[in-house]
């Protein structure tokens, strides 16, 4: 029977094509369009399930295995139950109880590994399930090394922002974790249009420094003693921690910008009593208006609410957990957050 092309073709049908936001609040006191790509309403991942299904990687009625922080395995999981296939997720233990219950709840089996081991143990997360895929047989998405990660963002996040801006955006500014969306989208916006800024925000505690040299930005691994130097963050799922992923590689970088947990916990909460919109740490970075305050009123910037708050209530929105972290939330005032900005903070190669 024939459907209206409005109704959406089952769960795979509804994947992708999630809407520009303006953030009012945020576009008004710096003179902007700022603009997030509201993918904490994507219902999932489907992507390099269906790739690999091409590729012959994975088998009908195969299982799926992945080392994830929490909001890919969410996308995968119900991609998967669609597909009719079994997920076996390995995550590392600052991961929420709420994306753990989720994952498991959606059907995934959940194994948590240490957070502090390296990643040439076998009790790392992302070691972990290489090892359970060899097992079990089972196809490991090696979200971080998969270049069908960093493709589905070219294919797909980038040509939607470009068409929902109709090529006006001055910038896109994203945190990274595989650095897949930053590596597709940035190449895509380059293609279209050269003069695009890409930014990428890290937080203090990633394991990559991002340098400038001969008027290029690049990464090299932190030595142990500027690992010393720092405390790890706690935002979930972001801060790059190995210079070679895929993602990273391709990322067509014009500045990058150091974030401490403090501006992006506080930021969180302004965007949930200003904007109305509930997201977690990750995409309240994102958010956040330095970028636009450094490039002056009369530029689009447009951003990804990556995740939603729901995800986090145990932690950044539990008192217990602030107080655990020496975190406040006393920042109400837009203007006090754009204070807090230091251009010391940016590594940059564009004319400023």
């Amino acid at each position: 029977m024939e459907l209206p092309s409005s109704v959406k073709k089952g769960f795979s049908g509804a994947v992708g094509g999630t809407p520009l936001i303006r953030l009012e609040t945020l576009s008004q006191i710096t003179g902007c369009n700022i603009l997030g790509k509201a993918d904490h309403l994507n219902p999932g991942a489907k992507y390099m399930i269906e790739s690999a299904l091409a590729e012959g990687l994975l088998k009908p009625g195969g299982i799926i295995v992945e080392a994830t922080a929490g909001n890919t395995g969410v996308g995968l999981v119900l991609a998967a139950n669609s597909l009719g296939f079994k997920c076996v997720f390995t995550c590392p233990e600052k991961v929420s109880k709420e994306k753990i219950d989720q994952l498991r709840n959606f059907g995934a089996e959940v194994i948590i590994c240490p957070g502090s081991v390296p990643m040439s143990s076998p009790d790392h997360f992302i070691t972990k399930a290489k090892i359970i895929a060899e097992e079990r047989g089972g196809w490991n998405v090696q979200q971080f090394y998969n270049p069908n990660n960093w493709r589905s963002h070219y294919e797909t996040s980038g040509p939607e922002i470009w068409r929902d801006t109709e090529g006006k955006i001055d910038a896109f500014v994203a945190a990274a974790g595989t650095a897949g969306t930053i590596g597709g989208v940035s190449s895509y916006l380059k293609e279209k249009k050269e003069e695009v800024k890409i930014v990428l925000l890290d937080p203090y505690g990633s394991g990559v420094v991002y340098e400038k040299r001969e008027g290029l930005i690049v990464s090299r691994m932190k030595t142990d003693d500027e690992k010393k130097k720092e405390k790890p963050s706690f935002v979930e799922g972001i801060g790059v921690s190995v210079d070679t992923f895929y993602g990273i590689r391709h990322a067509k970088l014009d500045a990058t910008l150091r974030i401490d947990d403090q501006i992006t916990m506080e930021f969180v909460h302004y965007l949930l009593k200003h904007e109305g919109i509930f997201v977690g740490p990750s995409a309240a970075m994102n958010a956040l208006v330095w970028v636009a305050h450094h490039l002056g009123p009369g530029h689009t910037v447009v951003t990804i609410l990556c995740d939603s708050g729901n995800n986090y209530r145990s932690k950044i929105f539990n008192e217990e957990f602030q107080k655990e972290k020496g975190i406040t939330v006393e920042r109400n005032d837009l203007k006090e957050f754009i204070s807090a900005f230091d251009p010391l903070l940016f590594t940059n190669h564009w004319s400023q």
